[in-house]
């Protein structure tokens, strides 16, 4: 056969390189499906673009909270989640995740550790612990709304690294006595 034909033909039509980037695990059950409320909930949270307003953390921690409210018979809780992630993705970050090669992904840690390294990556975690360790409460808002924007802001960096008594006495010198 020619070189782009897969000899063992997994599922592929016979051409390498056509497989999704996931390692397909198999499924202990006859009859597989995704139900189509898992989509809905997934559109109705919103598809993840790649594009520097998108936040990548709280994408896979929305996309953890609604997988949890799901068990498939047959499958583990990780091999679900590596399934039906990429249907969360679009535009730039759809186009990033089909450029792995096939069955290059194995497990769900390692997919969510390939997303934060390229769209979360320590450029952008030292610019949210700069804007962390440089907080000022804003004109004209209130106590709760700058402890809002403040937890807000922690949670989209969750790798600052500061101890609990830094955040407070940061927080504290950022309001306006």
């Amino acid at each position: 056969m020619g070189d782009n034909v897969n000899e063992n033909n997994n599922g592929n039509g016979g051409f390498e390189g056509t497989n999704s980037p996931i390692v397909s695990a198999t499924i202990i059950a006859d009859n597989f499906e995704f139900k189509p409320v898992m989509f809905q909930m997934i559109n109705n949270n919103g598809l993840f673009g790649g594009m520097p307003s998108d936040e990548p953390l709280s994408h896979l921690r929305s996309f953890n909270q609604k997988c949890d409210n799901f068990k498939q018979r047959g499958m583990t809780a990780d091999s679900f989640r590596l399934r039906l992630f990429p249907y969360t993705l679009q535009g730039k970050a759809r186009d990033w995740f089909k450029s792995f090669p096939s069955d290059s992904i194995t497990t769900w840690e390692e997919l969510r550790e390939k997303i934060l390294k390229r769209f979360f990556p320590p450029t952008l975690n030292a610019n949210l612990r700069n804007f962390i360790t440089s907080f000022r409460q804003m004109d004209g808002e209130s106590l709760w709304e700058v402890w809002e924007r403040w937890n807000n802001l922690l949670r989209k960096c969750p790798t600052h690294q500061l101890p609990d008594d830094v955040k407070v006495e940061t927080f504290y010198h950022g309001l306006d006595a």
